[in-house]
């Protein structure tokens, strides 16, 4: 049934990896999704039920690294570039106009704010 559901077919029309990532939290054979989006990758990797789980799910992982990097030996390289090259995000508190965001936050609930 939860394959019908609305969520998960808005998730897979957007390809978001939502729904891999609860997959390879459930089975290790998903490990492959984990370096796709590698912050959240290593939160699941927490939920290793036992050794043999993680070094499954590692496994793979390393599978898709190796294969990336076969495919694109720079890619390493030129992603430190870009990143580097990025501009720099000023959280929204700390904006001028932070503090009064920060007042409105306070009353989120009420309709004055």
């Amino acid at each position: 049934m939860a394959l019908l559901s609305a969520s998960l077919i808005s998730a897979v029309s957007f390809v978001q990896f939502a729904p891999l990532l609860a997959c390879a939290a459930l089975s290790p054979w998903f490990g492959w999704v984990l370096p796709c989006k590698p912050n959240m990758g290593l939160a699941v990797l927490t939920t290793s039920r036992s050794n043999r789980w993680l070094a499954i799910s590692l496994a793979f992982f390393a599978v898709v690294v190796v294969i990336s990097l076969l495919v694109e030996p720079s890619w390493p390289s030129r992603w430190l570039d870009a990143v580097k090259q990025g501009e720099p995000f000023t959280p929204y508190a700390m904006r001028p106009e932070g503090a009064l965001l920060l007042l409105a936050l306070m009353r989120w609930r009420r309709p004055e704010a």
